[in-house]
């Protein structure tokens, strides 16, 4: 059973002031039934647990305030406070509430440009008596570990916006830098560390009153730490991960074409790479196998426009995606001992789909 409702106030008390406040609710009652069953790991290694599918709820709510102020005829000042409150079945911790303050600057010198400052922070916090241990244990988890979805945490973040369009040419140019740093200090054993950083950029053009050609791309960084246990302990090992993305892509539109099609075509490209620093008890520090990905995708639509109430759209994609994990590569089934596994192979393929529709409009214009 699925339960949403949201509730938006706004006011605008004075000249150049305003204010806002609204709140949301979402309820996700999972009544799945549970069933029992004998946990089997491999043909040779029946263990006779009886196990139970759990059916995961939960409710949550968030609470927004904010305002903003005109202190000048090129600068506003805004900020804000937000609550979020989760109430979680079959999870270790049952209540969590995570509070997010930020500030925010916008500053138009000109109605061509305009740059946007905006910094805050979230605190959620999770104290030991609201950790269940009890729960995680009976996962067969380390009673140390503290997942980073529910453990202790403190983000503090900052964002850079600039965007810019030329006077009197069909120019816009916008990039994007977002810094966030996590920290989870009360995690012994879990994610205890992370730091991102992300850059965006886009430029349109408006060749002509009918076409429409766009650029974009994007970087995105991300450090984070982990310790780790095989025993059941406090920290035995540590790993560091070094995640690098990067993506780019532009297409074009032209309606109108001959009186009668409209082209679409989109080209976008990506590629990820992870680095994964190891480093444990009587073991030297060591640089796992590097984890790669890399994308492209390419979408042709063109649109034939018989009438003004009857279209035909014929759409081409061609998709080609390649990863190399060395978590799967060269796992048979029966390669680790006890676990018995599918088999699975780092995805490599490549997709070509070819697409046809037809719309038609009823009713008055």
């Amino acid at each position: 059973d699925t339960t949403n409702y949201a509730f938006t106030l706004t006011s605008k008390p004075l000249k150049k002031a305003r204010v806002k406040l609204s709140y949301r609710y979402d309820e996700r009652d999972n009544q799945t039934p549970v069933s029992s069953w004998n946990r089997v790991i491999t043909d040779a290694f029946v263990t006779n647990d009886v196990e139970q599918n759990i059916p995961y709820s939960f409710d949550r709510a968030r609470l927004s305030v904010s305002g903003s102020y005109r202190l000048f005829d090129t600068v506003t000042i805004s900020g804000g406070y937000d609550q979020v409150d989760i109430e979680r079945d079959f999870q270790e911790v049952a209540d969590q509430t995570e509070e997010i303050s930020w500030g925010k600057l916008r500053w138009r010198p000109t109605p061509y440009l305009e740059a946007t400052f905006k910094g805050g922070d979230a605190y959620r916090e999770v104290e030991e008596a609201d950790y269940d241990i009890a729960i995680a244990q009976s996962f067969g988890q380390n009673p140390l570990m503290r997942k980073y979805n529910l453990a202790h945490r403190y983000r503090e973040f900052a964002e850079v916006g600039l965007s810019a369009s030329l006077p009197e040419r069909p120019l816009s140019i916008g990039m994007t830098y977002l810094y966030a740093d996590d920290s989870y200090s009360k995690s012994e054993i879990g994610l205890t560390e992370s730091e991102e950083q992300r850059f965006s950029f886009d430029f349109s053009w408006a060749v002509s009153e009918r076409s429409t050609l766009y650029l974009t791309a994007g970087s995105e960084s991300i450090d984070a730490v982990q310790l780790g246990s095989e025993v059941f302990g406090g920290p035995a090992w540590e790993a560091a991960h070094d995640d690098d993305f990067t993506h780019f892509g532009g297409g074009f539109r032209v309606a109108g074409l001959g009186e009668k099609f409209d082209v679409v075509l989109d080209y976008s490209h990506g590629e990820g790479e992870t680095e994964i620093l190891y480093s444990g008890m009587g073991v030297s520090a060591n640089t796992l196998p590097e984890l790669e990905s890399e994308m492209d995708s390419l979408r042709l639509t063109m649109t034939y426009n018989a009438s003004e109430r009857f279209k035909t759209d014929l759409v081409l994609r061609w998709e080609t995606f390649e990863t190399a994990d060395w978590a799967l590569d060269g796992v048979a089934p029966d390669t680790i001992p006890n676990v018995l596994t599918m088999g699975a192979t780092s995805y490599d393929y490549d997709l070509l789909i070819v697409g046809i529709s037809f719309r038609y409009l009823t009713g008055a214009d």
